[in-house]
Formats: C-alpha cells, structure tokens, sequence
C-alpha cells in the first residue's frame, strides 16, 4: 500500500483508462481482502487509510467510486463524506459505506444526506461487492463516453460554424465586387441584405 503525494490538478483521462477505485479502511487486512475481491474488474484499486489520503487521492486523480468505512480512528466515514462533498468537484462521486456494525435509520438517513448511495455489512459478501461496485464503474465509464462524445459534437459544430461564416464572408466579399445588383432573399421573398452595387445605385444606406 502506498499513497503519493500531493498533486496540483487532476489531467483528463481517455475513456479506455480504468477506472479508479478507492477504497478507504483504517486495517490493511481489510483493504487486501477488498483487493483480492475486486481483482477481477480489472480496474485501478487505490487504497487509503485515513481522512488525509482520501482528500490527497482525490485531489490528484479522477475516483469512479469510493469504498467507505464508516469506522475509521480519526474521523468517522460520515465526517470524510461531508468534507468529499462540500468540494463541487467531487459531490457527484459515488459513496459506498462499509460498516461492521449495525446502523440505525438515523444513522442511514445521515449517510445518504452525505452522498451514500450504498452500504454494505462487513464482513462482506464477495459477489455482493463485486456487483455493486461494478455497477458504479460502469455508470462513471459511460458518463465518461457521453461527456467525450458531447466534446466532440461540440468541437464539430464550432468548426462547421467558422466554416459557414467564411463562406458566407467570401459570399459577401464576392457579391459587393461584382458590377450587378444583388440581393438575398428568405423563402417568402423577404430581402435581407443587398450587395454595394445596389446601395451606390439607389442611393441607400445601409
């Protein structure tokens, strides 16, 4: 286990990368365990023991979703997720509690009013965390694929529009050098916009 330091911004990641999955427990045997569980997705597993190594990973690389446990020695699971979520940049990552204890509604209650969608009863059900987590990982890779695409729509129509407004420019410029009169027209006959040549005939300012 091991944690690097502190980064200064968070560098865009390509929609084939894996998916960055921290899971955070005070017991490195528990983490290992959740390791050997998650093995199989063929994702990034990241782990962290205390409050400061969630924020230090957060801070320097994109997290598809946090494995949380509720008991942690310096601040509890809950105190770590209201910090992770008065940051914007990280209110919409999905938190999965792990507690071996049991909670009660309130207890629940505040987990979700702290961005839980999930908990999970230590110790674990392997195919129960497998499932779960996968189901976050897949979510995060597809918003990932939709915020790309709409990148590159974006893109596209940026280009297709300076395309138009040139040609449209190299229109005008042609129009007002020619010795005829000429005009443009919408659909129902209405004239908006005529060339030089018509202006120094008639008169006309524009």
């Amino acid at each position: 286990m091991h944690h690097d330091s502190m980064a200064t911004r968070v560098f865009p990641m390509s929609t084939n990368d894996k998916i960055n999955i921290l899971m955070v427990d005070d017991n490195p045997a528990k983490l290992l365990t959740y390791e050997a569980i998650l093995a199989n997705l063929e994702e990034n597993l990241i782990t962290a023991a205390s409050g400061r190594d969630v924020l230090e990973n957060l801070l320097q690389r994109e997290i598809g979703v946090i494995l949380l446990d509720v008991n942690m020695p310096d601040m509890d699971g809950f105190e770590i997720a209201e910090i992770i979520r008065q940051h914007p940049r990280f209110q919409h990552i999905p938190i999965i509690f792990l507690s071996a204890i049991h909670l009660s509604d309130l207890d629940l209650l505040k987990g979700y009013q702290r961005g839980a969608v999930d908990y999970i009863s230590v110790p674990v059900v392997p195919e129960v965390l497998r499932a779960k987590v996968s189901v976050f990982v897949d979510l995060h890779r597809k918003t990932r694929q939709l915020e790309a695409l709409n990148r590159d729509l974006e893109l596209r129509v940026r280009e297709r529009t300076e395309k138009l407004w040139e040609s449209e420019f190299q229109f005008r410029t042609l129009a007002n050098s020619i010795p005829q009169l000429a005009w443009m027209s919408t659909a129902d006959g209405s004239r908006f916009w005529y060339n030089q040549r018509w202006y120094s005939y008639t008169g006309t300012s524009f």
